[in-house]
């Protein structure tokens, strides 16, 4: 068997060089004996420019990316045959055109490359040999111009584009759920929350009332009497001015009242203006939801008519209208 030292000698004799420094152009064409024991020095050839592997079979890739300083690379009928399958294999035509791509490109002044009659000889990995090794000149013994590199880099600009839009996780198609699925993974509606949107379309309602309407309820309810209503003086005595100021703080426009007729009646114009202003309906009505839940719709008429009072004014036009009613009611 030989030794590594004859290998040596071997191919510095088929260089016709005195050292590996010195070759420039080695042929090993067609050289099938010794030609995986020639591959495992090509990294020491680093002033070699000229490299012929014609015609040779292979259980791996040569080294290319060692020689920096090649010029021309010729691999026709160049074949590549792995020994075993493993992780490490090329197992697949893919994976050895991307490999020997991947080792080629990075030869910056490679000016002649042939590759006919390997698996490297497709459209797509001229394409890609074309658009790395910027300095080729010719490839297949064809002169590659400008407009055709040109043509080349744009074919890869669009297959990069699309790779990146499949890639991209917008493209994922997204999964939709049934209706039906929907309403039964959500959760039971809570009943305070029916309860809120039951006030809420109550205080609506209220706030579009006309100020009469308003009024005509709490005069014509039939309740007037009910045991919880207190006197006029009863009224005014445990109504604290304090106390209600602390709960709204507004002032209710003049009410026009005939203090000169007889008995001091109050003559109540058709026009009024409800003793409420309509804006600030709703929020009185928020503000003691809570509290008048449950009760009847006279206790919460006059609760809010209540807690409107700010001055004495609107105490006696309150006492006008409950004469007025008792009298009716007599």
């Amino acid at each position: 068997m030989e030794n590594e030292e004859e290998i040596f000698k071997k191919l510095l004799k088929k260089a016709s060089a005195s050292s590996f420094e010195k070759i420039i152009n080695l042929d090993l064409n067609n050289c099938s004996v010794d030609f995986n024991k020639y591959v495992l020095l090509l990294p020491k050839l680093i002033n070699l420019k000229c490299l012929i592997l014609s015609n040779n079979n292979t259980n791996q890739l040569p080294p290319f990316e060692n020689l920096q300083s090649l010029e021309e690379l010729y691999l026709r009928n160049f074949s590549v045959t792995p020994q075993q399958i493993n992780k490490t294999s090329l197992s697949t035509d893919s994976d050895l055109t991307k490999s020997f791509i991947t080792k080629i490109k990075t030869l910056t002044k490679l000016k002649h490359l042939v590759i006919t009659g390997t698996k490297f000889d497709t459209n797509s990995s001229k394409d890609y040999i074309i658009h790395y090794l910027t300095t080729l000149e010719t490839l297949n013994f064809e002169r590659i111009t400008n407009e055709k590199r040109q043509d080349v880099n744009n074919r890869i600009k669009l297959i990069r584009e699309k790779h990146l839009i499949n890639k991209s996780p917008t493209s994922a198609k997204i999964l939709t759920t049934p209706n039906k699925t929907v309403v039964n993974r959500q959760q039971p509606q809570d009943l305070s929350t029916k309860k809120l949107v039951n006030t809420t379309s109550s205080i609506i309602n209220i706030s579009k009332s006309t100020p009469n309407k308003l009024q005509n309820q709490v005069q014509s309810s039939p309740k007037l009497s009910s045991p919880i209503t207190k006197n006029k003086e009863q009224i005014v005595s445990t109504t604290s001015p304090q106390k209600l100021n602390n709960k709204v703080d507004f002032k209710l426009p003049p009410q026009i009242i005939d203090r000169n007729s007889p008995k001091h009646q109050p003559k109540i114009q058709s026009d009024v203006s409800s003793p409420l202003p309509i804006e600030i309906i709703p929020n009185i009505i928020e503000k003691t939801s809570d509290r008048l839940n449950g009760q009847s719709n006279l206790i919460q008429a006059i609760s809010l008519l209540i807690g409107s009072i700010t001055t004495l004014n609107d105490i006696d036009f309150i006492e006008d209208i409950l004469y007025e009613r008792k009298k009716i009611l007599k």
